[in-house]
């Protein structure tokens, strides 16, 4: 009885101190994430982003650009409009998968003189509450809007970054009549499965007409999965991009699901980081251009995450790339992108 007693002890010591390292790694793992996490920009930075109130867009101060609000059926978002419009056209800018509008972004391309309109796709109350079944549909209602109040509605571009890029290719598809350029930020080439924290039902991220898109759903294999939960345990920067390599990697519906490229008409430009942890966006990129018949433009930053400024890791979600080389890639990609803007506007 007593060697018995004996071997419990043991038992229980071996977990307690298993239970400590535990707690002791995840401690230090927070630890490292907090400093990956740390914002320290630049002073150019801070000059490019004085005024702008991501928080709440209609509190910016802009010089020589005002903000209105639109909300309609389900559009919602603003409208930016410089006092003096440079170019010719409307600019449509998205976020991603974090909701927003992509405000910050749309007011540092209308101080150059284009009039641009900042959208959200979900998420707000005249909206899919999340990134699941979003009705792509509503482009038709945003586009009668832009045509009835634009300066110049002509050409229309679309700009997204992550989700909001996956969005913007998938419109350039649906209505490619009304699309002229499309800017892509850390892209997808596929339709994936929607993000969801209530509903556990497979669910692409998109509908049109009614209809659900076909969509790679984001199960990975086995010891992807089981990486991905060691790495929660452990209290690391989760890293997504394992779990879309091989949600793709297994998929037997791969064709259907892919965003149909011949169907596109417009100018395409796209960025993406090599580095980028969140899925595998400079691989969807070479993707997307090397499947392409028309115009499009491919930079790849080598050492840049999916995030074109900021850190590599942001609430316990690995974004990856360096500090620097991501604030780097968003200077030189603004430089390529209002070039870029210049010669489509321009030459209308």
């Amino acid at each position: 009885m007593k060697k018995v007693g004996k071997i419990l002890l043991i038992i229980l010591i071996v977990i307690a101190v298993l239970i400590g390292a535990l707690f002791i790694l995840r401690f230090i793992n927070g630890k490292r994430t907090e400093k990956l996490s740390e914002f320290h920009p630049s002073e150019s930075i801070i000059n490019l982003y004085t005024g702008i109130d991501r928080d709440d867009p209609l509190r910016s101060n802009l010089d020589a650009v005002e903000i209105s609000e639109i909300k309609g059926d389900y559009i919602n978002g603003y409208r930016l409009l410089p006092e003096k419009v440079l170019h010719p056209g409307a600019v449509v800018v998205f976020g991603g998968s974090e909701g927003s509008s992509n405000f910050a972004e749309a007011a540092i391309i209308a101080q150059r003189g284009y009039e641009v309109y900042s959208m959200y796709f979900f998420g707000r109350e005249n909206q899919r509450p999340e990134l699941l079944n979003v009705p792509i549909d509503f482009f038709e209602e945003l586009y009668v809007y832009i045509d009835e109040n634009a300066v110049n509605p002509e050409p229309l571009t679309l700009l997204g970054g992550s989700k909001g890029a996956e969005l913007a290719l998938l419109l350039a598809a649906k209505y490619p009549a009304l699309v002229d350029n499309a800017v892509l930020f850390a892209p997808a080439s596929y339709v994936f499965q929607g993000l969801s924290y209530t509903d556990r039902t497979p669910r692409s991220s998109w509908t049109f007409k009614g209809e659900e898109l076909p969509y790679i759903a984001t199960m990975p294999e086995s010891s992807v999965l089981g990486k991905f939960m060691l790495d929660l345990l452990l209290n690391k920067p989760m890293k997504l991009i394992d779990t879309y390599v091989s949600a793709v990697a297994i998929a037997e519906n791969k064709e259907t699901a892919a965003i149909p490229l011949d169907e596109i008409k417009a100018n395409l430009l796209i960025f993406a980081g090599r580095q980028d942890q969140m899925w595998q966006s400079a691989a969807m990129g070479e993707m997307i251009r090397d499947n392409y018949a028309g115009d499009c433009d491919l930079h790849i930053f080598e050492e840049a995450g999916h995030l074109f400024l900021g850190p590599p890791a942001m609430s316990n979600i690995a974004l990856g790339g360096a500090y620097e080389a991501n604030e780097n890639a968003k200077f030189e990609s603004d430089a390529i992108l209002f070039e870029k803007l210049e010669q489509w506007t321009d030459d209308k």
